[in-house]
């Protein structure tokens, strides 16, 4: 459009539209050299002022045009000479804005710049023809990503078997040579998959931003390739009231140092602007180098955030006060390592599998794997022995006087079927499963040991040793040990709810404490957040329990009471409890969600994209695991952004 004004004999190489002109930078060299004031000040301090699309400046000629009136025959100095009267910039436009050769030329303007009446209308539709093929096309390319990336599943073209425009696209334009686009490629792929990733990644990073608090889950496990993975959740509440843990990436080859997975975590938050001051919460699993309260990760966040709870994975607690007690003592040990070894000896051969299900009374349960992650594995490993005891050593016995076994089978079998044999294995399987009637009916192994003697130092005497039988032996070192550690274990990871959720259990039984108790809870907490609640925040309290009283409904739960909050838009007039049940509920208690990303990864990374790494591995991960997001993406956006990043000069086709 700017060429027809090339009679006017200014350059278009040297005219801009004021309304480009947004920074110092920019229009440096647009001041006059007298005042040495940018045109834009001069024109209006307010941005909506200086908008006027009709207007361009000529850096040649340093002077404002107006373009309708130079283009159409107008006869003012913004048509003809070009205003440079930088003093009265601001009264002669808005005179000659209102002026009806400015509005005729303006209409006549408008009327020519539509497609029907410009001498390049076929043209135009010829170019937007072609903007509507090549978006039709990236509109399909788009979808099967979106289809495939979000299931991990491989990218394959057979969509074309099912779509007469892609598959015409593909006979005209699959295998042309260099030199010509197709949209088909694989560069391409990968382009528009990092598109679609920038643009979930940027939505989330912008919500969280919005929700002000979160908390930070961290887990790692080492992919097909041996790569250590860091996956990285971060936890927020919604604008809706409701708590939601987002994916973000899988940081590789961290390290498992403290200091090196601190540098990782915060460096994250960094480079996409997150203040780690607002982190509420941290979960992660119990190991030394993540819980530990001098050095671990845990602590070393608290150092730079004391706000920064660190909460035990809640749905590892149990699991681990169940490894924690298994392996306090030898026969814990011993025990699952016999179960583990029973499931392997049969389950690696299905003649000795189906000698086991052929012992077994009709219904009962063969043996199962010990070795699971979880302590739900380990149980029903102890419950198939328990239930088929019997079973188990007659299959073994069949096997031992097999004489058509190997020997190295037969050997396998009689070491199996003395460890059934022994008392400790009887006693720890009724143990786990909570049945001791058969503890005083059955004779101890130790007893049939000879008692060795401990050699006395210079100094001591028998009369005052202790001489403890084999039944007392099992019972104080095994069995008392066992229920100390798990009465131990249970009490330490209780203590770390406790102390983190005592701060705000007023908020869940607002109607059912008195004034008096809400408001001394409510001061303790805002003594503590004093950075982000107010001093009226017991005040609001007692009046939220109040409106719950008057409406008389039965709300249950924190996530609850935060949507009815924000649902009927009362976070404005209970600003500070709803900044409370925010921060309450952002913190992460489990870090299964980082814990789910790792099966995502191994359906991602599988051992025929064994080399993927960085940035693709990222995005396809996070297409997988945030579908919800990803469905609700606008096309049009990632093809527009991908017009922009990678336009390609195209000839135009001859085709109608």
């Amino acid at each position: 459009m700017l060429a027809s004004c090339s009679n006017s004999g200014t350059s278009t190489t040297d005219i801009i539209y004021i309304q480009n002109v947004t920074s110092s930078e920019s229009y440096s060299n647009n001041t006059t050299e007298k005042d040495d004031v940018p045109i834009v000040d001069l024109i209006s301090e307010d941005p909506a002022e200086w908008l006027r699309k009709f207007l361009i400046y000529s850096r040649s000629k340093n002077a404002l045009f107006c373009i309708p009136c130079r283009m159409f025959g107008g006869s003012t100095k913004l048509a003809t000479e070009g205003l440079m009267d930088w003093k009265n910039v601001i009264k002669i436009v808005k005179q000659h804005e209102v002026s009806k050769e400015h509005t005729n030329c303006q209409i006549v303007f408008l009327r020519r710049s539509n497609n029907i009446g410009r001498i390049d209308s076929d043209l135009c539709i010829q170019i937007n023809n072609e903007i509507d093929y090549w978006k039709n096309l990236l509109k399909r390319v788009i979808a099967v990503i979106k289809k495939l990336g979000s299931r991990g599943l491989p990218f394959r073209e057979l969509i074309s078997e099912f779509d007469p425009f892609l598959s015409n696209h593909i006979v005209q334009h699959g295998n042309p040579g260099s030199g010509h686009t197709s949209y088909l490629s694989s560069t391409t792929c990968d382009e528009i998959i990092t598109l679609m990733t920038t643009q979930v990644t940027n939505v989330i990073i912008k919500v969280i931003k919005s929700a002000k608090y979160f908390s930070i889950v961290i887990d790692s496990t080492p992919d097909i390739s041996h790569i250590d993975q860091l996956a990285y959740v971060i936890r927020y509440v919604r604008d809706d009231g409701f708590p939601v843990e987002r994916f973000m990436c899988f940081l590789p080859n961290t390290g498992h140092k403290s200091e090196t997975l601190e540098t990782a975590v915060l460096s994250f938050l960094t480079k996409h602007d997150i203040d780690i001051n607002n982190c509420r919460g941290q979960s992660y699993d119990n190991a030394a180098n993540m819980s530990g309260i001098y050095s671990g990760l845990q602590a070393r966040i608290v150092k730079k955030n004391p706000y920064a709870y660190y909460v035990p994975c809640a749905a590892h607690s149990l699991n681990l006060v169940g490894t924690c007690v298994a392996e306090c003592v030898k026969e814990g040990l011993s025990f699952f390592n016999t179960i583990q070894h029973l499931y392997s000896f049969f389950s690696a051969s299905t003649r000795r599998w189906d000698i086991l299900k052929s012992s077994l009374t009709l219904g009962k349960k063969v043996v199962k794997r010990a070795d699971g992650t979880r302590w739900s594995a380990r149980h029903e490993a102890c419950d198939s022995l328990y239930q088929n005891y019997d079973g188990v050593i007659r299959s073994l016995s069949l096997l031992e006087e097999d004489d058509f076994e190997k020997a190295t089978t037969r050997c396998k079998t009689v070491g199996l079927r003395h460890q059934l044999d022994r008392f400790e294995t009887v006693f720890m399987t009724v143990f786990w499963n909570a049945i001791l009637e058969r503890f005083n009916s059955t004779k101890y192994e130790f007893d049939k040991v000879r008692t060795k003697k401990r050699k006395l130092q210079a100094d001591e005497t028998r009369e005052n040793e202790v001489n403890m039988t084999r039944s007392d032996k099992l019972r104080i070192e095994t069995y008392f040990t066992i229920l100390d550690r798990v009465k131990s274990e249970l009490e330490k990871r209780c203590a770390a709810y406790i102390n983190t959720f005592d701060k705000y259990d007023f908020l869940t039984n607002l109607i059912l404490l008195s004034p008096e108790e809400i408001t001394h809870k409510a001061n303790k907490l805002q003594e503590f957040y004093n950075d982000d609640l107010e001093k009226s925040f017991a005040c609001e309290c007692v009046h939220f329990r109040a409106y719950l009283q008057s409406i008389n409904k039965n709300i249950d739960g924190v996530i609850e009471l935060s949507i009815h909050l924000r649902g009927n838009n009362l976070d404005t007039v209970f600003p500070n409890v709803d900044i409370a049940l925010r921060m309450l509920l952002c913190m992460a208690i489990t870090s299964c969600s980082a814990e789910r990303s790792f099966s995502t990864l191994k359906r991602v990374k599988n051992y025929l994209r064994a080399s993927m790494e960085g940035n693709k591995l990222n995005s396809l991960s996070l297409l997988a695991i945030e579908i919800e997001l990803v469905n609700k993406m606008d096309f049009d956006a990632i093809i527009d952004d991908f017009a922009t990043r990678k336009s390609r000069r195209k000839a135009m086709s001859t085709r109608h």
